[in-house]
């Protein structure tokens, strides 16, 4: 009985912290500032919308850079049906045209042999002259709108491109003429 009498009182004991109030937060009083501490201010005006990676198939230029872009993304699709109900897939690419934004950001994804002084982005620093068909790129997108926009009837626009792979240069076909020996 005694034992019994022991952990209920222990259970009782236990479970005092949890019934114990909260201590009270300062409510935020009217003239006083409010501090951010622990929050990110970002003064982008884009809401996230994902990210694509693809390969460039066309770059087409605006008058202050790249106007839109067109890349060849890999896709998953039913191909055949066996006789025996077997299903087979097959990948192709889908070409899709994405448009820039006016602050877009182009990037290197790798070291590039001369790099730009650093700055608080990703990658290195890159120009819309360096985009060429054939690269292996990942565009951030984004949707830009009022506050208060419905945020799904806005298409999303380009607003940094990482440059992820190059693409190898062209061989040139270096004909070597046998030498006469004399």
């Amino acid at each position: 009985m005694t034992r019994l009498r022991l952990a209920t009182a222990a259970f009782a004991l236990a479970g005092l912290p949890v019934f114990a109030d909260d201590p009270k937060l300062d409510a935020p009083k009217p003239g006083r500032p409010q501090s951010n501490t622990g929050k990110i201010v970002t003064a982008q005006p884009y809401h996230p919308a994902g990210t694509v990676v693809g390969r460039i198939v066309s770059v087409s230029a605006s008058g202050n850079g790249v106007g839109s872009i067109t890349l060849a993304i890999p896709q998953v699709e039913p191909d055949r049906v066996s006789s025996t109900g077997r299903v087979y897939f097959r990948k192709v690419d889908k070409e899709v045209d994405y448009e820039a934004s006016e602050t877009l950001k182009v990037r290197f994804g790798y070291r590039p042999k001369v790099p730009a002084p650093p700055d608080n982005l990703p990658g290195y620093k890159a120009e819309a002259s360096d985009l060429r068909a054939g690269q292996v790129v990942k565009l951030t997108l984004g949707k830009k709108a009022p506050p208060g926009a419905n945020l799904s009837a806005v298409k999303p626009v380009v607003t940094m491109i990482m440059i992820e792979g190059d693409v190898p240069a062209p061989r040139e076909s270096k004909r070597v003429e046998p030498t006469k020996k004399k």
